[in-house]
């Protein structure tokens, strides 16, 4: 199958010989093709001129026999008007059956019932019926005669029918028409394989003429292929020589910075293709000391990165593939997960005995979520032989510069202490808020004290207050009942 697909190759020989062949042949072929198909359009053109002339010439002939022949009749009828109308008839018959013009040509005739009187030259001399007569073509031959009998002036009818001499059936041309009193269908005709022999010397002819056209042509051709054999095998040896110190050029450059001597060339566009080569031979040159200095910086920042990876303190960091299969560990992730460095490469985070929910199913919701967020968060329970530890997981992707997601990062770290303390200062602050929730009791109860300490004294204060105004008000009706007696012992006085 691959022996099949493979791409066909073709050699600069061969190349340059189809080339110039197509060339040739184009040349050479083209216009013969051309002549050919003019000197058949000629043919055709002349064919039917032959034919035309041929047709028209025995029409008028057939027209023109046909005329005599009834002229006779009807002079014979005006001269023997003492004779039987048989006897004229048979008289006129028997001239008639020796009746002969043109090519094969003679007078027919038949009556309106079908019964024939002069049939292939000949006077029938027994009852003879053509009414069903059909030529080799199926042409129903005497129903034709009939129709153009009861026509006006007659007409023209051609079919094929057989010569005297021969059995073979020929294309004929006749011309009928009637004699209405008589019953008789009165008819010329002559055979058109005069025009067939016209027609086949001319095309024997052409016949010929094409051969020699063809004949000349493929001598040219054949002379043309000889000589395109020859030229095509000179200029490929030389294009091979140009060719093979490319080869070499391409060979040398992929381990040496060698440059191609352009001036040893002595076609431009090779001459342009080996500046082209050897530009790009110093762009290779570049490129290949930019690789190195690249490979040497990458070397030299992973060394750094896996340096800053292994030293990150209390944080295991590992690093997976799409299928969540370990591919890198720092050594904080051995001690986390209480394994060696060897076997934590190549197993699956699932493996890890992290909680029982790190499944397939969880995974692929991790896989999914990181597509459309920048990372996934989460906190894993982990039995060990201390107890429970408490694992905070942050997952991330690790893309390529297409912004693809080739894998994907786990950040652990262990907040079981976290969590102890957070739970200690939970319940110190439970314990916290407890206290304040008493102390808050009482002094909601002492303030209710003091409150009613303060409604007593404003009540107090309020008849205090009262009380003075009162003396205030007696004091003044005394001072004013005192003013009235002074006034009315005076008055006594």
């Amino acid at each position: 199958m691959e022996t099949a697909m493979k791409k066909r190759t073709l050699s600069i020989r061969a190349g340059i010989f189809y080339l110039l062949f197509t060339a040739v042949v184009i040349s050479v072929l083209i216009p013969n093709s051309l002549w050919l198909l003019a000197t058949i359009k000629e043919y055709k053109k002349d064919i039917s001129a032959i034919e035309k002339e041929v047709t028209a010439h025995q029409k008028e002939r057939v027209i023109e026999e046909l005329g005599d022949v009834l002229h006779y009749i009807h002079f014979m009828r005006q001269q023997e008007q003492d004779v039987s109308p048989v006897e004229l008839q048979s008289k006129i018959l028997d001239y008639l059956a020796t009746y002969r013009f043109g090519n094969g040509g003679y007078i027919f005739i038949n009556q309106y019932d079908g019964r024939a009187l002069l049939f292939n030259g000949e006077r029938v001399k027994d009852y003879k019926d053509v009414s069903n007569m059909t030529d080799a073509g199926g042409l129903r031959v005497f129903d034709l005669e009939l129709e153009l009998a009861h026509t006006l002036n007659g007409g023209f009818m051609q079919y094929q029918f057989k010569k005297m001499n021969s059995d073979k059936p020929l294309p004929k041309l006749s011309y009928v028409q009637g004699v209405p009193d008589w019953q008789w269908i009165v008819g010329a005709g002559e055979y058109l394989d005069d025009a067939s022999q016209r027609i086949h010397a001319k095309r024997a002819i052409m016949v010929a003429s094409m051969k020699g056209t063809v004949l000349k042509t493929a001598l040219l051709l054949l002379l043309f292929t000889l000589m395109l054999i020859t030229i095509s095998s000179l200029l490929s040896l030389r294009l091979s020589k140009q060719f093979s110190l490319f080869l070499d050029f391409f060979k040398s450059s992929m381990s040496k910075d060698k440059q191609l001597k352009v001036s040893s060339l002595f076609i431009t566009e090779l001459q342009e293709i080996g500046a082209q080569a050897n530009a790009m031979v110093q762009e290779q040159k570049k490129l290949r000391n930019e690789l190195f200095s690249a490979q040497e910086n990458l070397k030299n920042r992973t060394t750094l990165l896996q340096s800053v990876l292994q030293s990150a303190p209390a944080v295991a960091i590992l690093a997976t593939d799409l299928d969540f299969e370990i591919i890198f560990a720092n050594s904080f992730a051995g001690e986390l997960f209480d394994l060696a460095m060897e076997n934590l490469t190549n197993k699956a985070i699932s493996q890890l005995d992290l909680h029982e929910k790190v499944n397939k199913t969880f995974l692929q919701n991790v896989a999914d979520h990181l597509v459309e967020n920048d990372k996934f968060c989460t906190t894993l329970e982990r039995a060990t032989r201390e107890g429970r530890t408490f694992i905070e997981v942050t997952i991330t992707g690790i893309y390529d510069v297409n912004g693809d997601v080739t894998g994907y990062l786990f950040f652990c770290s262990d907040i079981t202490e976290k969590k102890r303390v957070d739970q200690e200062l939970l319940k110190h602050r439970q314990h916290l808020e407890q206290l304040v929730m008493q102390r808050t009791a009482e002094l909601e109860n002492l303030n209710k004290e003091l409150q009613k300490k303060n409604d007593d004294l404003e009540h107090f204060n309020d008849l205090f207050v009262g009380r003075e105004f009162r003396i205030k008000e007696l004091r003044d009706e005394l001072k004013t009942l005192q003013q009235k007696l002074d006034l009315r012992g005076s008055k006594i006085t």
